[in-house]
């Protein structure tokens, strides 16, 4: 990815952080549900595990966008020395 700061590192922990977060919070709405039991008896409320994947998406769709990881993402990335696959380890795998 050519990252050449500290800070497009944290970008990319950031990334990997939201991942974490958005895969977590899936296994526990799938575990529980979208809606859990409130604190009042016959109550319903949103689980709190909905709003961190949510936020969690958002984040991961934005990186994403960023590091050219959606296909308008990939439009907007200039590559040095034009459409080479030389250096490109992945280039000839499929």
């Amino acid at each position: 990815m050519r990252l050449k700061s500290s800070a497009d590192r944290d970008a990319l922990v950031a990334y990997c952080v939201a991942v974490v977060n958005n895969r977590r919070a899936m296994y526990d709405l799938e575990d529980n549900g979208i809606t859990i039991p409130g604190s009042l008896p016959g109550t319903v409320v949103t689980n709190p595990a909905w709003r961190v994947f949510r936020d969690s998406s958002n984040v991961i769709r934005a990186f994403a966008q960023e590091f050219g990881l959606t296909p308008s993402g990939r439009t907007r990335i200039k590559v040095e020395g034009g459409d080479d696959d030389s250096r490109n380890p992945y280039a000839q795998t499929g």
